[in-house]
């Protein structure tokens, strides 16, 4: 090579260094080079960064590391030598730096291997880039949706109040099932019992959409038709017509809203539906379970909506299901199924709303029409069949007569009445409501046992230790979570009858 050629080589060489150095001169970010010793290279944006000099670095390639927060130091430590040292080791770390001046700034490094062409020697570039007001604004956007999640949480639990209460009448009771989709709903549902007409009057809607704006919809909507529908006053087609005209102003675009009203009337047994948008209703009967279409047209749509009435006869035991789109089309997807009892329907829609398939808003109002209430039942348990029929039956009677002691008393009785049928194969329960007071009697044809024995353990000091000891036991416990549960536990002195009496208010 003649020297002309190498004055090219080496003027571009120049110019080409030079290029880098303005370029590392004026971005706002770190440039290193290092070889397998030190440090050769150190860009003047550390200096602007970091708040040390550069010569500090190069003189001390470990008084980065001192800059580094205490809480990224330890992880940084190990992986600082481990950059200089391993030449093809590729590094990407972010981690926090205090300044001299007590400014914490946040940095990325990434570091690759490249290669010396003038004397083939490896050498590593890295750059560290800062990226505070990055990781600001991700704080600030975390900060805001850790808002919005606790402002949607206290949303759902605001919707989860305004909901009825289960309800239990001489002549009807109710209970519902309410899973959103997403933390909040688009359904609603409300329903109001007028004694002095014996009507069940209620109505279920389901808005268009998802979030919290279909929330506040919902909660707008709920307020108008609460005004409307339950009031006690007559409601006919038209009452819906004029809903449609009002909720056209709330509303936004392409959202719509879909609507069953539901009237009971137990004395002239006949329940009246009117329709716009809710289209399928399931009837239980003794004979038969499917799901019932009903016609009519969404509100929020058109000005003048075609909306259906229809009027079915009621008879004692039958059971009514009113439910948005989200558990109608589940059914229809998954099969329907006859049950038993009221419990059971409402078992297996509980059931159903947890499916994997489902992808809308779950509710669902389950309402029966009650038998004479009768406020006694004599059961004779001679066998298993009889022992699982009588758990039913006792289940259902103190749903009627005791609805918020349910729990608790079933657990008491089914005690007593399982102890009683594996004692002497044979157990009868008589259970009565005199007033505010529940009154059951068991009685097995068993030997009985010492009532006084284990009364003697059941001591108002008692230990942890006792009272789990007494718990497991067979024995004993029995006899606790009827003295837990009720107010009066009474054996004759056999021991093979007792006399449970719970105060219901």
């Amino acid at each position: 090579m003649d020297i002309t050629e190498r004055k090219k080589l080496y003027s571009k060489l120049r110019a080409s260094e030079e290029k880098f150095r303005q370029f590392a001169e004026t971005v706002n970010e770190i440039f290193l080079i290092t070889n397998k010793e030190r440090i050769v290279y150190v860009s003047p944006a550390y200096e602007r960064i970091s708040g040390m000099s550069c010569q500090s670095l190069l003189d001390n390639p470990h008084s980065l590391v001192e800059l580094i927060d205490p809480f990224d130091r330890l992880r940084m430590r190990s992986s600082f030598p481990r950059n200089f040292l391993d030449m093809n080791l590729v590094t990407n770390e972010e981690f926090r730096i205090i300044r001299p001046d007590g400014e914490v700034r946040w940095l990325w490094l990434q570091s690759y291997p490249v290669q010396d062409e003038a004397n083939k020697s490896p050498l590593k570039a890295t750059s560290i880039v800062d990226i505070t007001d990055r990781k600001k604004i991700e704080e600030q956007l975390l900060d805001r949706e850790q808002e919005t999640q606790m402002e949607l949480l206290l949303a759902s639990r605001v919707q989860q109040d305004s909901l009825p209460h289960p309800f239990t009448g001489d002549m009807v009771r109710v209970c519902t099932i309410f899973e959103p989709y997403r933390t909040v709903s688009g359904d609603f549902f409300n329903y109001k019992w007028f004694e002095e007409d014996k009507k069940l009057c209620g109505y279920i809607i389901d808005v268009s959409g998802h979030g919290v704006a279909t929330a506040l919809q919902t909660a707008t909507f709920k307020m108008m038709l609460d005004n409307i529908l339950l009031n006690g006053e007559k409601i006919e087609t038209s009452v819906l017509k004029n809903i449609n005209k009002k909720i056209m102003n709330y509303l936004y675009e392409d959202s719509f809203i879909a609507l069953l009203y539901f009237e009971f009337d137990l004395q002239a047994s006949v329940l009246k539906l009117i329709s716009a948008g809710i289209t399928l209703f399931l009837a239980a009967k003794p004979q038969e379970c499917s799901l019932v279409p009903i016609s009519g047209c969404y509100l929020g749509v058109i000005d003048d909506p075609d909306i259906e009435m229809v009027t079915l006869p009621l008879k004692a035991g039958e059971i009514y299901c009113m439910m948005s789109d989200g558990a109608s089309d589940l059914i229809e997807l998954q099969g329907i199924r006859k049950h038993g009892s009221f419990m059971e329907y409402k078992n297996w829609l509980e059931l159903l709303a947890e499916s994997p398939e489902r992808n809308d808003d779950f509710s669902v109002i389950c309402i029966e029409v009650l038998q004479e209430n009768k406020k006694e039942i004599i059961l004779d348990v001679k066998n298993e069949v009889d022992l699982a029929n009588a758990q039913i039956i006792i289940s259902e009677f103190l749903e009627r007569n005791a609805p918020s002691n349910v729990s608790m008393l079933e657990v008491a009785i089914n005690e007593a009445m399982n102890n009683g049928f594996y004692a002497g194969g044979r157990v009868q329960v008589k259970a009565r409501r005199i007033g505010d007071k529940l009154i059951i009697r068991v009685m097995d044809d068993g030997p009985g046992f010492d009532t006084k024995k284990v009364g003697a353990r059941l001591k108002e000091d008692m230990c942890e230790e006792e009272f789990d000891e007494l718990l497991e036991a067979e024995s004993g416990r029995g006899v606790l979570l009827m003295k837990l549960f009720c107010d009066k536990v009474i054996y004759n002195a056999k021991g093979n009858e007792v006399l449970l009496i719970k105060k219901l208010y």
